[in-house]
């Protein structure tokens, strides 16, 4: 069988990485996903006297709108190019504040309630002088895993009740697990058509985080968490982006690329550009993702166009300088089409 080659999209099932030593929190609670670890934390904060939530307005609202029915939503004008900023909070007010694409956050914030969104590097550490009273992640954007995100507090703060499995949540699980699994057959050269896993996946992602009571993390996914070599795959994702960004500050020099260890992010001129690059990467088995559409009337006109303009290049763990490389030279063909335009 011929190994297909292709970077992007979701996590194909590698037994590879999980040889590791464990690297979670000494207390915390594991969820089927970062929105029910979130839905479950407003819940419990709700029941403390919580009134509002305040978000930043460059945010997956999807995830926004998985809690707006429990508490009122506020956005605050805030993304990964916003200076650093000081917020000012009431007792009965709640925040959320995101380390975009693993880089330290800007936002300071007194009084109220603070809670840290490191889905895009659970590890990162970043020191800041107030310590976050959660902390909370999606662990299925950096763990391979089917399911599953994480909440602790590190000040020891009381966190809600233990969530429990359920049937609907393990139906999921199982559901991407085997899309996982027939990517990996079919990117080693099985034959599988590739409709089928998408499918799969598709399904799997349309159900996550979408049951009435948030779920716990799969009984799979739990076994293995601990095993994960998060170690290796950070080291290995942080070597990929770096060796991407020096070998193309050259080749983008039209375009601006954001620092981040987690992803090579690049920020076109406008949508237009994006889209082009996005479709002529995907002509070369390049398969970028965009974070995030952005549309709404609370939607600021700067974060909008902003949105428009980012695309990200799986930099992970799968892949290794030699992928890079390739990656690299579907990006600089698409630079040589876009110049002849």
């Amino acid at each position: 069988m011929k190994a297909k080659w292709e970077s992007g999209s979701f996590f194909h099932l590698d037994v590879s990485a999980f040889a590791g030593e464990s690297w979670l929190p000494a207390s915390h609670q594991l969820y089927g996903s970062g929105r029910d670890a979130l839905k479950a934390l407003v819940v419990h904060g709700v029941s403390l006297g919580w009134k509002r939530l305040f978000v930043p307005s460059y945010y997956c609202h999807e995830v926004t709108e998985s809690v707006r029915a429990l508490i009122s939503i506020e956005l605050y004008h805030c993304n990964f190019q916003s200076d650093c900023m000081s917020l000012s909070l009431k007792d009965h007010d709640a925040i959320i504040v995101v380390e975009y694409f693993g880089r330290r956050s800007v936002v300071e914030v007194t009084g109220g309630v603070l809670i840290l969104d490191v889905t895009h590097d659970p590890c990162s550490g970043w020191p800041y002088e107030r310590s976050p009273d959660y902390i909370f992640a999606s662990l299925r954007k950096t763990c391979f895993l089917p399911d599953g995100g994480i909440l602790w507090s590190p000040v020891g703060a009381l966190l809600p009740s233990t969530p429990f499995v359920t049937v609907a949540h393990e139906r999921l699980s199982e559901l991407m697990l085997n899309a996982m699994t027939l990517k990996a057959i079919y990117l080693s050269g099985g034959r599988i058509e590739k409709p089928v896993f998408l499918d799969m996946y598709r399904q799997a992602e349309a159900g996550c985080g979408q049951g009435e009571c948030p779920a716990a993390m799969s009984i799979f996914s739990n076994v293995l968490l601990a095993s994960f070599d998060m170690k290796r795959v950070r080291h290995a994702r942080a070597e990929n982006s770096r060796f991407l960004r020096d070998r193309l500050k050259f080749v983008l020099r039209d375009i601006e690329i954001v620092e981040s260890d987690v992803y090579l992010i690049m920020l076109l001129i406008d949508a237009d550009q994006r889209n082009f690059f996005r479709d002529r990467l995907i002509e070369r088995s390049v398969f970028p993702i965009a974070l995030w559409p952005l549309v709404g009337d609370e939607i600021s006109q700067e974060d909008s166009v902003l949105s428009e303009r980012v695309l990200m290049v799986h930099c992970d763990a799968r892949y290794t300088l030699k992928d890079m490389e390739m990656i690299a030279e579907a990006i600089q063909q698409t630079m040589d089409v876009l110049h002849e335009c």
